[in-house]
């Protein structure tokens, strides 16, 4: 009881700060972040829970190893300041752009 669900979305979606269209995931629950230029949208205000009245594009900042996790690219909402910690998806995310990120 009191345990959050998480939503399972899995959509295609189109970049709001680059207009890149984002293929959805095959084997994961979703998608939050572009490839291409790292950026999100803050969607969420328990990881998955998809129910922020926000709705701030997220700029990546920062970025970190996690022993568990793997890479994950640190978001900040434009609008709010809401961060948030990512996984990197190494089959697709510019690798290049996370490279050039700060290390937190």
């Amino acid at each position: 009881m009191g345990e959050v669900m998480k939503k399972k979305e899995n959509v295609t979606f189109i970049c709001e700060n680059c207009n890149t269209v984002v293929e959805a995931k095959r084997k994961q629950s979703y998608k939050n972040h572009c490839h291409y230029c790292l950026y999100s949208k803050h969607m969420d205000i328990i990881p998955g829970d998809r129910k922020s009245t926000c709705q701030g594009l997220m700029k990546p900042t920062g970025q970190r190893i996690h022993s568990k996790k793997g890479i994950q690219i640190l978001h900040v909402c434009e609008e709010c300041g809401h961060e948030q910690w990512n996984i990197m998806d190494e089959t697709v995310d510019n690798f290049e752009l996370i490279c050039k990120l700060n290390y937190r």
